[in-house]
This record gives C-alpha cells, sequence and structure tokens, in this order.
C-alpha cells in the first residue's frame, strides 16, 4: 500500500519553475491523503500508521556518507521495524524515477548495509533501550515522579543518539547534572 500511496501528494504539491518541475512537500501532503483513503477503506490502525510512516518518509536522503548520528535519528522517525520497507519503498521510487537501476540499487544496497550494521550493534533506539530509567532520574535529581522525569529522559534520549558510547550510567549521571 505505501509503494501505490507514496506519491499521491504530487498533483496537488506541483510546481514549475523555469523548464523544471517540482514536487515541494509531496510527501507530507500524501501522508494526509493517504490517511483519508485508509480511513475510508477501514485498515487497522497499525496498518494505516505503518503506512503513513512510509509515504511521509519515501523521500529521505538517501546517501551512503549521511552520519551515524544521522542515520540514527532516520531509524528513530521511522521506527527499527518500518526501516526496511521503507528502503523498499525508497528502492522502487529511486528505480521508478527513470534513473539507472545499477545506479540506484548500488546506493541502497550500501545504505541498507549501514542499516543493517546499526540495527546489529548497541545502538539505542528508544528511551527503554538508555543505562537509567526514571527511577534513576528521581533519584539523582530528587526529583517527584511527574511529567518532568519524562522530559528529562527524553533529553538524555537525544544526547545518547549523538553518540551511543555515552550510555553508560556513569556519563549519563555526570550529564544529568546540568539538570540540577
Amino acid at each position: 500500500w505505501a509503494a501505490m500511496l507514496h506519491d499521491l501528494g504530487k498533483a496537488s504539491s506541483k510546481v514549475v519553475v523555469g523548464n523544471k518541475v517540482h514536487y515541494y512537500g509531496h510527501d507530507q501532503v500524501g501522508q494526509e491523503l493517504a490517511a483519508g483513503i485508509l480511513e475510508r477503506l477501514r485498515f487497522s490502525g497499525s496498518f494505516c500508521q505503518k503506512v503513513l510512516t512510509l509515504v511521509r518518509w519515501h523521500m529521505f536522503t538517501v546517501d551512503p556518507m549521511i552520519s551515524d548520528a544521522a542515520l540514527r535519528r532516520l531509524v528513530i522517525k521511522v521506527g527499527e521495524e518500518n526501516i526496511k520497507d521503507l528502503l523498499e519503498v525508497r528502492r522502487a521510487d529511486l528505480v521508478g524515477t527513470g534513473g539507472p537501476y545499477y545506479r540506484a540499487q548500488e546506493v541502497l544496497s550500501l545504505f541498507a548495509r549501514r542499516v543493517e550494521a546499526l540495527l546489529t550493534g548497541e545502538t539505542v533506539f528508544s528511551r527503554k533501550d538508555l543505562a537509567i530509567n526514571g527511577q534513576d532520574v528521581m533519584s539523582f535529581l530528587a526529583l517527584p515522579s511527574g511529567p518532568k522525569v519524562g522530559e528529562v529522559l527524553q533529553e538524555v534520549f537525544y544526547w545518547v543518539t549523538e553518540d551511543p558510547e555515552r550510555n553508560k550510567k556513569d556519563l549519563i549521571l555526570s550529564y544529568l547534572e546540568k539538570f540540577r
């Protein structure tokens, strides 16, 4: 379904600049249009969420030289469970644009290997993967249970995402000093 709906937003986002046609933001427009279609067809919420995620993010930059941090952010945005499907939608999209098939295959294969290496490594993809939890935050910062604990954990999560080597309790507790 994502492959079929991924370019749905092109018609309403078409812009002609000089003699070139652009479809700025068609991924976001397509996500909105696809949501209406999937809802009318009464697909399950989880199925709709998956398809809409793939439609929304199918235009990610396929750059084999992308930084590890940027690659982790992409996986976090789309979800570890969706990243391989997103690569397939992107592969179909690149091949369908009429560019050289072998080049799309080559670049995506390299990108997919990097994603696979990332997924099999010691990478943090959600707050539950952190070396600390809410109890640690409350204890260290003397905070009561509440939204502030979640905000601090989210901040720690972003910090660790930039460099997974930071996911050590002692390093995180040192980082938490700034919240005192």
